[in-house]
């Protein structure tokens, strides 16, 4: 038998009698996935499953449903339909809250309730319901504290400190901080034009671009110049129009994209929009182990520079353009003030 759930609108099949049962049409409004039978202690054991990726969008939707329905103060007088980007920017925000209610003895009367009509089915303001939840949770907790009775979950904390400890290591997260970004901050998805791996064109949804920009972001060998720079700063523009900052995945995405640039912007030592120092010659036998390494970096860009000044519409990548003329600027800098490096036919670099 196919039901579709009251409180989802999510399709579910049950076994024995075959028929297809949606309880709008049958008004009974007890047809609902059983995952809304769960409770608060339940679903908040899928957490830990919800931060290293492993539930699909589906069960991320009835997680985050299931608990809005477990805290007992919201009534669904039909079926709710969030967008995923709302699922994803309240999903822990809601589990915390939902930890603490499931941990409070009479406090149901004290916290706002609401009910879920066709109205207001998108849940685009429950936000607004999870901040009033929120201050009323923390004057609980003064006058707990005032009282000298406060008892704080230790399933909330522990989940607090799960979220924390999955945003530290970027490395391994970065796929996960990438789908995340994606959904919570709705990524555009019209096609774009890209270098491919064999030096052609191709196009891809933009929103898979900027995922993989992210997960490049996270390489412990980074490469800098596998990235445009202009995409990453396109990025860093969309989130901050778009997401919740100071949450526990937001900062880690920031820092994550705010690294790569910072080692773009010194490559080698170098910031390649700001002057350069001229080196005279090959690398001081008094320089330090550190200033020669530099130093025969430096020199092997000059030598690697090309002989005319890059044109950008030879370029099908920007950041290969702007690689290549920063070279270019290097070598011009460095004969400029040494012409004895000039070829006899005065050819330069």
């Amino acid at each position: 038998m196919k039901a579709i759930c009251s409180y989802s609108a999510i399709p579910f099949e049950i076994q024995y009698f075959p028929f297809t049962l949606s309880s709008s049409k049958e008004k009974d409004e007890s047809m609902y996935h059983p995952a809304f039978s769960l409770s608060t202690k339940r679903l908040t054991g899928l957490i830990p499953r919800y931060l290293d990726g492993s539930l699909s969008s589906t069960d991320t939707r009835l997680l985050f449903l299931s608990l809005l329905h477990s805290t007992g103060l919201v009534t669904f007088k039909t079926a709710a339909i969030p967008e995923d980007s709302i699922i994803e920017k309240n999903i822990l925000s809601l589990a915390s809250l939902a930890t603490f209610i499931y941990t409070q003895d009479d406090v149901h009367s004290i916290f706002p309730s609401f009910i879920i009509t066709r109205e207001n089915a998108s849940l685009e303001h429950i936000s607004s319901l999870l901040k009033t939840w929120s201050e009323t949770k923390d004057a609980i907790n003064a006058g707990l504290r005032r009282i000298g009775e406060e008892r704080e979950s230790n399933r909330e904390r522990a989940m607090e400190r799960l979220a924390r400890a999955s945003s530290k290591d970027l490395t391994t997260y970065a796929k996960r901080l990438a789908d995340w970004a994606d959904k919570a901050a709705s990524f555009p998805t019209f096609l774009v034009s890209r270098e491919d791996a064999l030096g052609g064109i191709e196009t891809i949804p933009c929103n898979l671009l900027w995922k993989e920009i992210i997960i490049t972001c996270g390489e412990k060998n980074l490469n800098v110049w596998k990235i445009n720079k202009g995409d990453l700063q396109d990025i860093l523009d969309h989130l901050e129009d778009n997401l919740e900052l100071g949450t526990l995945y937001s900062n880690a995405l920031f820092k994550l994209l705010e690294r790569t640039i910072d080692k773009q912007d010194n490559f080698l030592g170098i910031d390649l929009s700001a002057p350069y120092e001229i080196l005279s010659g090959a690398p001081s036998e008094n320089a330090t182990a550190a200033q020669k390494i530099e130093d025969n970096a430096i020199l092997s860009m000059i030598e690697d520079a090309p002989k005319t000044e890059p044109v950008r519409a030879d370029y099908v990548s920007y950041v290969s353009y702007l690689r290549d003329l920063g070279k270019w600027k290097t070598a011009q800098k460095f004969l400029s003030s040494h012409p004895a490096n000039t070829s006899q036919d005065g050819d330069s670099l």
